[in-house]
């Protein structure tokens, strides 16, 4: 990868959160999969693109800040950063994106956030987790599981 390929894709990235509408086809690829948390199907640019639209529509003033991001051998980590507000609450969390690029476009991304920690600055727990006690919880969490 080229530095030059390296930064436009960057600068595609960001503008995608910055425009409304945004065109993720700026920064996917025709044929590109994302890989949302949580295990569900990748999505093809068009279920991307909803995906996008929908967090704008439910934070409208959401703001996206890349903090790192790195190449090699085809491969762009970006850790990234975005805010919002959602009713009434600032909302903040953090992720990584590994995009495997050809040129400056992504053929697949895989994201990874803390959707816990969203959900948590929504719906604050009623007492806070004690570090301490996380095995225990995921023991009791496994038993209802199974």
């Amino acid at each position: 990868m080229s530095e030059q390929d390296n930064l436009a894709f960057i600068e595609a990235y960001l503008d995608n959160w910055r425009k409304t509408p945004p065109d993720l086809s700026e920064v996917f690829h025709p044929e590109g999969r994302l890989h949302p948390p949580g295990g569900s199907e990748p999505l093809d640019l068009e279920g991307a693109q909803r995906m996008v639209e929908g967090v704008r529509a439910m934070i409208p003033d959401v703001a996206l800040r890349i903090l790192h991001w790195a190449e090699r051998d085809g491969e762009m980590f970006i850790e990234w950063e975005m805010t919002g507000t959602i009713g009434d609450r600032p909302v903040r969390w953090c992720g990584i994106n590994r995009n495997t690029l050809r040129g400056a476009k992504s053929t697949q991304a895989v994201s990874y956030w803390d959707r816990l920690g969203l959900q948590e600055q929504l719906h604050p727990p009623s007492e806070p987790l004690d570090p301490t006690e996380l095995g225990d919880l995921l023991s009791r969490l496994k038993k209802e599981v199974e």
